[in-house]
C-alpha cells in the first residue's frame, strides 16, 4: 500500500512539474487567461481542473496500454499517420516556440530585477542554455530540475502572504479584459479554462503515455491523475486570487508575481528572483534539446553544434522581437485552439474507438 501511495505521488509530481513551469511562475499566464476576467476567472479554473483530470488520466492510462516510445506513437495512435505526423512536427514548432518565450521570459525577470535592458537579460539565458546543450551537461539541468517544488512553494507562500495582507474583501467584478489595460488570451473566460490546459496537452502528450507504459497498476495512474490536477488547480486558485487582489499594480507588469514578492517580504523577492531564472533555464534547455533531437540526433556531431548555435541566435532574435507578455500572448493561445481539436480526437478515440493502427 505504501509504494502505491509513493507512485501516485511521484505521478502527481510528474504532472506538476510538467505544468508549473516559470511561465506559470511568472504569473503573465496566470494573468492572461483568468485574473483578466475578474470573478469568472475563477470558474475557468474549475473547468481547467476538470479537463486538467480528464487528459491527463487518459493518457497515463492509453499509455499503460499501448507502451508507447515516442511522441509521434501518441498523435498518429489518436489522429492517423498523416495528421499525426503533422501534429508532431507542430509540437516540435510549438517546444522551440516555448524556448522563445522563456528567454525572452528570462530579460524580462533580470530587467524588471536588475535594470538591465530586456535583450541582454534573454541573451544571458541564451548563451548559457546554449553551451549547455552543445557540452551535454544533463546532469547540471537535471540538479538544478529539482527546484521545481520550491518553486511551487514559493508561490504559494506569496499568494498566502498576499492575501493575508490584502483579505478577501476585494472587487471580483472589475474584470481587466473591459478595460483594455492587460493582454487577454481569450475573450470567454470558459474558454480561458480549457485553452490554458489545452496549450500544454501538445507537450502532455509526449510525456505521459510514456509514464503511464511504466505502471502496471491503473488505480496509481488515476489516483495520480487526479492528485496531480488537483494540486495544480489550488496552487492556480491561490496564484489567481492574490493576483485579483493586487489587480492595481500588478495590471500591465511583464512579471507579476515578483510585484508580489515585492509585497510580502523582501528576502522572498530576491529568492524567488533566482528561482524563476532557475526554473527557466530548466525549461529553456530541454525544448532545445528536443528539437535539435528532431534534426539531429547525434549530440556529438558538427551538425548537432551547428543546429544548436543556429536555432539559438533565431530563438534569441525571436525573443527581442516583442514583449514577454505579446509573445505569451500570441503562441500560448495559437497552440491552445490546436489543442483542443488534440482532445477533440482523444475523446473521440475513447468512444469511438478501433484496434491501433501499428507504427
Amino acid at each position: 500500500m505504501f509504494q502505491d501511495a509513493f507512485k501516485t505521488l511521484k505521478i502527481a509530481g510528474a504532472i506538476v512539474a510538467l505544468i508549473v513551469g516559470a511561465g506559470f511562475a511568472t504569473g503573465q499566464e496566470v494573468m492572461q487567461f483568468f485574473v483578466v476576467h475578474g470573478s469568472l476567472g475563477l470558474a475557468g479554473t474549475l473547468i481547467f481542473f476538470a479537463l486538467c483530470s480528464y487528459a491527463t488520466i487518459s493518457l497515463l492510462l492509453v499509455g499503460q496500454k499501448y507502451h508507447f516510445k515516442s511522441g509521434e506513437e501518441v498523435f498518429r495512435y489518436y489522429l492517423g499517420d498523416i495528421a499525426g505526423k503533422l501534429m508532431s512536427w507542430f509540437a516540435t514548432l510549438f517546444l522551440f516556440s516555448a524556448y522563445v518565450v522563456m528567454l525572452s521570459g528570462a530579460g524580462s525577470v533580470i530587467s524588471q530585477s536588475f535594470g538591465v535592458p530586456v535583450a541582454a537579460g534573454a541573451g544571458l539565458m541564451a548563451v548559457l542554455v546554449l553551451l549547455v546543450v552543445i557540452f551535454g551537461l544533463q546532469q547540471l539541468v537535471n540538479v538544478v530540475g529539482s527546484i521545481g517544488p520550491l518553486l511551487v512553494g514559493l508561490v504559494v507562500v506569496i499568494a498566502l502572504s498576499v492575501l493575508m495582507d490584502t483579505g478577501l474583501g476585494f472587487d471580483y467584478d472589475r474584470p481587466l479584459a473591459e478595460s483594455g489595460a492587460q493582454y487577454q488570451a481569450t475573450p470567454y473566460w470558459w474558454l480561458s479554462g480549457i485553452i490554458y490546459l489545452a496549450f500544454q496537452v501538445i507537450g502532455l502528450a509526449s510525456i505521459l503515455p510514456v509514464i503511464g507504459g511504466r505502471e502496471k497498476i491503473s488505480k496509481n495512474l488515476i489516483g495520480g491523475g487526479l492528485l496531480g490536477s488537483l494540486l495544480l488547480f489550488l496552487t492556480l486558485l491561490l496564484l489567481v486570487l492574490a493576483l485579483i487582489a493586487s489587480t492595481p499594480a500588478v495590471t500591465g507588469a511583464e512579471i507579476p508575481t515578483l510585484v508580489l514578492a515585492a509585497q510580502s517580504t523582501g528576502k522572498i523577492a530576491e529568492l524567488f528572483v533566482y528561482i524563476i531564472l532557475a526554473g527557466i533555464f530548466t525549461t529553456c534547455a530541454p525544448c532545445l534539446w528536443m528539437v535539435l533531437a528532431r534534426f539531429s540526433p547525434d549530440d556529438k556531431s558538427k551538425k548537432y553544434r551547428l543546429y544548436a548555435a543556429v536555432l539559438s541566435l533565431l530563438g534569441y532574435f525571436c525573443s527581442v522581437l516583442l514583449p514577454f507578455s505579446a509573445l505569451v500572448n500570441f503562441i500560448f493561445p495559437l497552440a491552445g485552439y490546436l489543442g483542443v481539436i488534440f482532445l477533440f480526437f482523444v475523446a473521440r478515440k475513447q468512444v469511438f474507438g478501433k484496434a491501433r493502427v501499428e507504427a
